[in-house]
């Protein structure tokens, strides 16, 4: 006797696959007549009543409106997005070009500050009170030394425009040093400051004379002093002339008043403060 025949899974949905692909083909052709029979149908009717049909469309757009507001918004929500993207774009690249612009307007600015300043500063040497028996070199002053041996600077003038050892060498402040070496092109000025520094000077309108020593600090001392001179603080205290080194009448400082009753003078001129000097040079005889 044969053994029964055992139908799988595999075996049943083949023939369940059979019996539908008859079925849809048939479902097909029937929507195909369906649309065809409905398009003809549109076709009679808009020729008998026109009327009929544009209020059909009517009521198509009225039922598709919102449907294309509701797919409308999403879409213009992202036009907005991509305008912001696009401007932010565009504001980053501009943010950088004025970023550049400023750096340079900054470097321009300094040009020009730097400029004025320098303007000014030659503007003041200039009007410095001329000696009639003098002529002066300006000179820029290129760098120095203030250590606690030495006190001084160096100037890009030197022996091709006239400086020469000796020379005295001021800002419009005032005397600042004098020239202790002289090459072609630049000079080494030792300031009033420098321990090694001696200037005869005068006090005020009686004409006290003394010493102007350095003393490695702002100040200078007072040495030499008559006995029984009588000193005031703020007196102005000029060269004497003393010697033929520097010329007299150059503005040193003025008298201030020191620790145990010692007289000091403050000078005018800035040493650490020095970009211009000029050299006064004496005029051929």
């Amino acid at each position: 006797m044969p053994s029964p025949r055992i139908i799988g899974p595999r075996h049943r949905h083949s023939r369940a696959a059979a019996l539908i692909l008859p079925l849809r083909l048939l479902l097909n052709r029937f929507l195909v007549f369906i649309y065809i029979a409905f398009a003809f149908t549109v076709l009679i009717t808009s020729k008998i009543n026109p009327g009929l049909l544009q209020d059909t469309r009517a009521m198509l757009v009225d039922v598709a409106a919102p449907v294309w507001q509701g797919i409308q918004v999403p879409v213009d929500a992202l036009g907005t997005v991509k305008q912001q993207v696009t401007s932010l774009v565009m504001l980053h690249q501009e943010n950088a070009r004025l970023r550049v612009e400023n750096q340079r307007l900054q470097a321009a600015q300094t040009t020009v500050v730097s400029l004025q300043n320098e303007n000014a500063q030659l503007r003041q040497v200039l009007h410095a009170a001329p000696t009639p028996s003098h002529h002066y070199v300006t000179a820029r002053v290129l760098g120095g030394a203030a250590s606690p041996f030495a006190q001084n600077v160096v100037i890009d003038a030197g022996k091709e425009q006239g400086v020469q050892t000796g020379h005295a060498v001021q800002t419009s402040q005032g005397l600042i040093g004098r020239v202790v070496n002289a090459g072609q092109h630049s000079a080494r000025v030792l300031l009033m400051t420098d321990a090694q520094s001696r200037i005869p000077v005068r006090l005020g309108a009686s004409g006290v004379p003394a010493v102007a020593v350095g003393m490695h600090t702002d100040a200078l001392a007072l040495s030499y002093l008559p006995e029984h001179a009588t000193i005031q603080t703020g007196e102005l205290v000029t060269t004497s002339g003393e010697g033929g080194l520097l010329p007299p009448g150059l503005p040193v400082g003025r008298v201030v008043q020191g620790e145990n009753s010692h007289y000091h003078v403050q000078p005018f001129a800035d040493h650490r403060l020095l970009n211009y000097a000029t050299v006064i040079i004496p005029s051929p005889q």
